[in-house]
């Protein structure tokens, strides 16, 4: 088993550490105030890590004394530690855990008290540090380093937890219980909490709650959900991520699961039958990484081979043969000597980037979401154009955005909502960098 690996970065006024495990593509994120504070949060999320517990502790001081005050400095009003792309917004969490969004916020799903767009990032109304976000089609939820779950914008299925009606600001969903990671999908969203366990609210139209629990909030004959509902399969997931109307969840030991519409194949069970609980997709494959796009899915393995399944009529399982596929097909291998790292699956397009940072993407590019400064679909993966260095990379419908590992965001790709966060409603082919608006 490959060791955990250790990542520290600056946060304001405080250092954050990453535990993260590259055979799993997860981590725990720890604010390193002090050490005692650090020996305690460590030993208790990682009570047999005694030895890299005290190593994160012997580093804190020098790098505490390296970081200084975020405050000052050209820049750092616009570094960003975690990325979103939904429908037709953007979000995204700042180094000192604050959420902002951008892009189209008829809904509330910008969540600044306001149902207006917005083409540059603007404030999310609350005072909460975020560690994790997810835009979905119409509505944004986040998790609060305290482990509550919090959801804005439209929620006529009671995706964002509300009395189905839209919010236009952070509202906290469920705060008994405490979460670690969440996804926002098309009607519907998907929590994982501390001990692995999964809860889903909103549409159930398709089984995509995976729950065999009583619904509860919606009117009769409504099937759908304001309120968390558990996993019916009981199993303990490492990662979640949520389609359009498909959930995913992936083991500690690699093992991936699907649930919900599988009109297209996207659950990976060989059949395109729906699924109301989690069936595991075949092929025996054990995945580092899985991301759950609109109508497909795609699992990136240990060695940086990436597989998809589900709808592929642009492409973007990376098959040149145009027709769904209900099983993982063939790898999707990368162009460059170095594998891929990290994935994302968006409308009709998926992206990657690779162990030397370069982003690639392949399928729909009739807005320029492959960035490749063309508009040609293609099922072969192509570099985005620049060199950008990317340490994340987020798909959205027909836009996609990347994080750089200073911090900066770039956007590409259908822009008319102000999505791409570059103050404009013009689509791009090629990447543009988001602006401050903080």
């Amino acid at each position: 088993m490959t060791p955990p690996r250790l990542a520290l970065w600056c946060g304001r006024r405080i250092l954050k550490a990453s535990l993260v495990n590259p055979a799993l593509g997860r981590g725990h994120v720890v604010d390193l105030s002090l050490a005692a504070t650090a020996r305690g949060a460590l030993g208790a999320r990682f009570p047999t890590l005694s030895l890299l517990r005290l190593a994160v502790v012997s580093l804190s001081f020098s790098w505490l004394a390296a970081c200084g005050d975020e405050t000052s400095g050209p820049g750092r009003s616009q570094s960003f530690a975690r990325l979103s792309a939904g429908k037709y917004h953007t979000c995204g969490i700042s180094v000192d855990g604050r959420a902002y969004c951008w892009g189209e916020g008829d809904q509330g799903q910008l969540g600044d008290g306001s149902n207006s767009s917005s083409g540059i990032p603007t404030a999310v109304a609350s005072e909460q540090v975020f560690t994790a976000i997810s835009a979905g089609s119409e509505h944004t939820c986040a998790v609060g380093d305290d482990g509550t779950a919090h959801c804005w914008g439209g929620s006529a299925y009671g995706q964002a937890g509300s009395d189905l009606s839209s919010v236009n600001q952070p509202a906290p969903v469920a705060p008994g219980l405490n979460f670690v990671s969440i996804g926002a999908g098309g009607r519907h969203t998907c929590a994982l909490a501390e001990e692995g366990s999964t809860y889903c609210w909103g549409s159930n139209g398709f089984g995509q709650l995976g729950s065999s629990e009583p619904l509860v909030g919606c009117s009769a004959g409504t099937d759908c959900s304001t309120e968390p509902v558990a996993e019916a399969g009981g199993l303990r997931f490492a990662a979640v991520s949520v389609g359009k109307d498909h959930s995913c969840g992936l083991t500690a030991d690699g093992n991936a699961y699907c649930w919900g519409r599988n009109a297209n194949g996207q659950l990976g069970d060989g059949s395109t039958i729906d699924r109301g609980v989690p069936v595991a997709v075949s092929g025996g494959f054990r995945f580092a990484a899985l991301e759950a796009g609109r109508d497909h899915t795609c699992g990136l393995n240990t060695r940086g081979r990436l597989y998809c399944w589900g709808r592929n009529d642009s492409g973007q399982l990376g098959s040149a043969a145009l027709v769904d596929h209900v099983l993982p097909v063939l790898p999707v291998t990368s162009p460059e000597e170095s594998v891929f790292a990290a994935l994302s699956a968006g409308g009709q397009h998926t992206c990657a980037i690779t162990t030397s940072r370069n982003g690639y993407c392949w399928g729909a590019n009739e807005l320029g979401q492959l960035g490749d400064g063309t508009v040609d679909s293609t099922a072969a993966p192509v570099r985005v154009v620049g060199s950008l260095r990317l340490r994340s990379v987020q798909a959205g419908l027909a836009h996609t955005c990347g994080l750089n590992r200073d911090g900066i965001v770039y956007c590409w790709g259908r822009g008319f909502e102000g999505q791409l966060g570059n103050d404009s409603n013009t689509s791009r082919l090629v990447p543009v960098q988001v602006e401050g608006g903080m």
